[in-house]
């Protein structure tokens, strides 16, 4: 945020992550507008790849979302974290995120009073990492354009993705 907030005007950190994490936006459309505009800029259908991952964020708490002991890679153990599924598109020296999800952990999915604290929308339901992989599919003319390859981790994706 603070590199942002050197070339925005009239703006701070501060005020910029208020903004971010404060606003009511709906995420599928802002995605689906950066998936529009991968594929316009820096879209390339030799040299274009997808890339998806899970990364996890260590927690010492219990009250963020998704927070649950599970497989923490950071830490290469069992631990207290949060896990997110990542889905990036690459062209040679150009990368971008193209679409996000937090994996909710079955625990988290069937408490209905710690969602509801928490702001867990209703639809939001229990997925295995490899379902949840698989909702992540990008938007089809970021895949017909600009895509030669696709890339992932093989430790928890056994699945066909693109079908």
């Amino acid at each position: 945020m603070s590199k942002y907030a050197q070339v925005v005007p009239g703006s701070s950190k501060q005020s910029l992550q208020h903004m971010i994490s404060k606003s009511h936006w709906r995420n599928d459309l802002i995605l689906n507008q950066i998936q529009k505009d991968v594929t316009k800029l820096i879209g390339n259908e030799i040299n274009g790849s997808i890339h998806i991952d899970e990364s996890s964020f260590p927690k010492q708490g219990e009250n963020s979302v998704g927070v649950a002991r599970q497989y923490c890679g950071r830490l290469g153990k069992v631990d207290n974290c949060q896990v997110g599924v990542f889905l990036g598109y690459v062209n040679g020296r150009n990368r971008t995120l193209i679409d996000e999800r937090l994996y909710l952990p079955k625990e988290w999915a069937e408490d209905h009073f710690r969602r509801r604290e928490a702001g867990v929308p209703d639809e939001v339901i229990f997925k295995t990492l490899t379902p949840h992989v698989v909702g992540n599919k990008p938007n089809p003319s970021l895949l017909s354009k600009s895509l030669t390859f696709f890339g992932t981790s093989e430790i928890r994706v056994r699945s066909p993705i693109l079908t």
